[in-house]
């Protein structure tokens, strides 16, 4: 049955391909938004953050660092909203994935070193912060579950903030459904996820609120934050660039400290730099894609290759599609590859923005949004 979901779209556009979704290296620059900025880097501070998108070649999706970071934007997985108030991150279910995992991602990985080197802390030692106000705004049909924020470890996820239908839970490791923060999430309300990392556990937080104490011990941690859809051209229909997860971002933060805290302080902002400038794992690299929640979340990262094992959500793939299929859509949507046939598409809020691609630096503007409902 062809499910449908209300969509708002503007000015998006996409160009349809057989194969894998391309993404031209260079486009023309687009006109300023309403809020007079043009690039995610003038929204949110990306000093140490490198972008993975769900374009590019087969189990090689494209993936934006420093310099370049900062004058970038595409149309219409990675861009600012219409008022310059948000970032918004979208991550087809047809989209390009890591070698290691079978599910697509538009998502920021943590850098160190200006965005240079990829950063790896240990969980045990000092205090590592990531503060991120967001709102799933769109999920994909029939297995309704998006990932917005984590933290990884080495080869596979530690905790992330996972949206299945209505409810939102906090995952430990591969149990993907281990501490539930609300069965009565609508789509579009901006909430405040936090992460504090030190002595060996994780305190996880919501709007606040201390929701649940992980343990962990890894020493090869890092933050990630955006839109990592937990479906595919396999378990979900239609199988085109329509069929999207998507979380807007206006604010996140990250720190660190040689010093262990209790993370009841202001979120994240005034320790050492907003950067993480704890450890680069030069060696990282062939770690940090082995992945992202043993749920659905696949085992993977989405950096390089997760090793996806996007698995055992499996029993509630099509279960979680409840109530939760809060939307009903129109339109077609950014069809990025072959359309299924279906004209099914996520609720989306959303402005269009043409890709955009330039070296150079940009003036960082930090936003910090009260929690609101994103129309």
């Amino acid at each position: 049955m062809t499910r449908r979901r209300t969509i708002v779209l503007t000015s998006i556009t996409a160009a349809a391909s057989a194969g894998v979704l391309a993404l031209p290296a260079q486009a023309a620059t687009p006109a300023p938004r309403d809020g007079q900025c043009q690039y995610p880097a003038e929204v949110l501070d990306l000093a140490n953050w490198k972008m993975t998108l769900p374009t590019g070649g087969d189990e090689d999706p494209t993936e934006i660092t420093q310099p370049e970071l900062a004058t970038f934007s595409a149309d219409p997985y990675f861009q600012v909203n219409e008022d310059c108030t948000a970032v918004i991150f979208r991550s087809p279910v047809d989209g390009v994935t890591t070698g290691g995992s079978s599910y697509p991602r538009a998502e920021l990985r943590e850098m160190t070193d200006g965005g240079q080197e990829e950063a790896a802390w240990s969980a045990s030692e000092g205090t590592h912060t990531m503060v991120v106000t967001e709102a799933f705004v769109a999920l994909p049909n029939d297995k309704p579950h998006l990932v917005g924020a984590q933290v990884h470890g080495g080869d596979d996820d530690v905790t992330v903030f996972r949206l299945e239908g209505s409810s939102l839970y906090v995952t430990n490791g591969d149990d993907s459904t281990y501490h539930l923060v609300t069965d009565n999430y609508q789509l579009g309300t901006e909430f405040e996820a936090k992460f504090v990392a030190s002595g060996g556990e994780i305190d996880v937080y919501y709007n606040g609120q201390l929701e649940t104490t992980i343990a962990a011990d890894g020493d090869t941690n890092y933050f990630k934050a955006g839109a990592y859809t937990q479906a595919n051209c396999d378990n979900s229909e239609p199988c085109d660039g329509g069929n999207f997860g998507e979380v807007h971002i206006s604010d996140i933060e990250v720190s660190h400290s040689d010093s262990e805290d209790d993370g009841t302080g202001d979120g994240g902002s005034g320790d050492e730099d907003s950067g993480n400038d704890d450890g680069d794992s030069g060696d990282d690299a062939g770690n940090e894609d082995g992945g992202d929640t043993g749920d659905d979340e696949d085992a993977g990262d989405g950096d390089s290759g997760d090793a996806g094992a996007g698995d055992s959500d499996a029993g509630s793939d099509d279960g979680a599609d409840d109530g939760s299929e809060p939307s009903t859509q129109t339109g077609d949507g950014a069809d990025l590859a072959e359309t299924g046939g279906s004209s099914a598409t996520p609720l989306l809020v959303a402005g269009g923005l043409g890709l955009v691609a330039a070296g150079g630096a940009a003036l960082v503007a930090r936003r910090r949004a009260a929690a609101r409902t994103v129309a």
